[in-house]
């Protein structure tokens, strides 16, 4: 059996899925029904982790021994964790750079404070307690919606980027 490692690298179909969130949320926003913002911001915050995600996972590809174009299976990793900064942190320099340059650029936003005021957006709004059980006022949360959505839309563009469209 051969094993082929990928490093570090773009994940399309981590990213797609982080899309899919997206395109959820537009959905959501443009024809809402009678709810509070919970769903919406949640949807928001999730595609935008699984975008950032998206951009560094290493792929482990073990093959069949008698043939070695049969993949037996595919170990994935990428950074853990919900909070939007820590998965933005463990990313290289150089890539962190660039992200905000890019955004800071093309939406005037500081993509670094956007992502700590709203790291734990999508576990806070996702539970109506939180996790300990204890309402006050750390559980409460402010989101500033037109900078996250700055934000997940240039990561839902990283693949036309990519792509140099």
């Amino acid at each position: 059996m051969a094993v082929v490692e990928y490093d570090f690298s773009f994940d399309y179909m981590l990213h797609f899925e982080g899309k899919k969130f997206f395109d959820s949320a537009a959905v959501l926003k443009e024809h809402p029904v009678h709810y509070s913002n919970s769903p919406y911001y949640v949807l928001l915050a999730f595609s935008i982790e699984l975008m950032l995600k998206s951009l560094s996972v290493k792929k482990t590809i073990t093959t069949s021994k008698i043939r070695a174009s049969e993949v037996n299976s595919t170990k994935v990793e990428h950074v853990k964790g919900h909070s939007l900064i820590d998965v933005y942190n463990e990313h290289p320099q150089e890539l962190k750079n660039w992200l905000s340059t890019s955004i800071s650029r093309e939406y005037a936003i500081n993509l670094e404070d956007i992502l700590c005021k709203h790291a734990n957006l999508f576990e806070k709004a996702r539970y109506i307690y939180p996790k300990n059980g204890i309402v006050d006022k750390s559980s409460s949360y402010c989101v500033n919606e037109s900078a996250l959505c700055s934000v997940a839309s240039f990561l839902a563009s990283i693949p036309d980027i990519i792509n140099g469209n």
